[in-house]
């Protein structure tokens, strides 16, 4: 009774203890993530989709709080099991104790191996999947255009295509998982399922082992087995929250295309005036200003003048250095 009120103790603590951190990590990164991307100028948002950096903010999110959850509630408490178990089982068998602790290496090194491939393949369906919904989150934003142009059917085939993108990829992850649990299928039969036991029976039948610690083997090694099952598929998760996180990172690893310059002195407005000295601009390829010169002076009324395309936005939001 009180080993069963030590152990509900002691989950509620690790309850509480992540209800506190979670959260308060979650809106750390997020709030990290938004100060970095805000910071970009205009070109940036311009070469980039709203809904698709927004996406990754909200991948980096949940899967780096997902990885610390699994690392405290599933592989921590697996290893110190494994541990524990190996203890008791020594204290019984050393062969058995160096069974179990064998099959569960075997077991875990092969969803290690199998799962460090799928870091690159999720890494590729999270920025499949990333793209995509900031088309569709782009699509929505300017639905007065698609209504007005009544281009409906248009909008769907051009998201297909991306659309078509994140199924591959998504595929491509999920027959990853598929094999790998062919192969612990087949490792856990053959190990825990027929080794152990096989040998259980047979040190019992010449009189090695006594009824009480055949019991006692197969209730260890049936647990640590579930546990190392369980925790065996939960890998590939991990790794998959590993794969999204590296993607939505990207974001920032851009580098910010618009700083002060380290020795620049805080502003003093003297007078109001704009000057344009010697000013070259283009997008991408396309010349917009060749050595512009233009002064205009405080209190001077000016009207810019020309086609479309010609540069008065562009002049304008020089000047605002957008």
């Amino acid at each position: 009774g009180l080993l069963w009120l030590a152990v509900e103790l002691s989950y509620r603590c690790q309850g509480f203890a992540l209800t506190k951190a979670i959260p308060k990590f979650e809106a750390s990164v997020r709030m990290e993530m938004f100060d970095h991307v805000q910071r970009h100028s205009p070109k940036y948002f311009s070469t980039h989709l709203a809904g698709s950096l927004a996406n990754k903010i909200t991948d980096m999110v949940t899967n780096t709080s997902t990885l610390l959850t699994q690392i405290f509630t599933l592989f921590l408490p697996v290893f110190a099991a494994l541990i524990l178990a190996a203890i008791l089982l020594l204290k019984v068998s050393p062969y058995y104790s160096f069974i179990l602790v064998s099959w569960v290496t075997i077991h875990m090194g092969t969803c290690i191996l199998f799962s460090m491939k799928l870091t690159e393949l999720e890494d590729a369906h999270g920025e499949a999947r990333s793209h995509l919904m900031g088309r569709i989150v782009d699509s929505f934003t300017n639905n007065v255009s698609v209504n007005l142009f009544y281009r409906f059917a248009e909008e769907k085939k051009t998201l297909l295509k991306d659309q078509l993108i994140e199924e591959e990829t998504n595929k491509n992850v999920k027959n990853r998982i598929e094999t790998m649990r062919i192969f612990l299928g087949i490792f856990t039969f053959l190990g825990a399922g027929v080794l152990i036991n096989w040998m259980m029976i047979k040190d019992w039948l010449y009189g090695h082992l006594n009824t009480g610690e055949v019991v006692f083997i197969f209730n260890i090694t049936w647990n640590i087995m579930q546990m190392a099952w369980y925790a065996g598929l939960t890998i590939p998760s991990f790794f998959q929250s590993i794969g999204i996180a590296n993607q939505a990172l990207k974001v920032m690893n851009d580098p910010s295309d618009l700083n002060e310059k380290k020795e620049a002195p805080d502003i003093k407005i003297r007078s109001g005036e704009i000057i344009f000295d010697k000013v070259f601009f283009q997008y991408n390829q396309n010349s917009l200003f060749q050595n512009k010169q233009v002064h205009i002076k405080s209190g001077e009324k000016v009207g810019l003048v020309g086609y479309s395309g010609a540069g008065k936005s562009t002049f304008v939001n020089l000047i605002l250095r957008f």
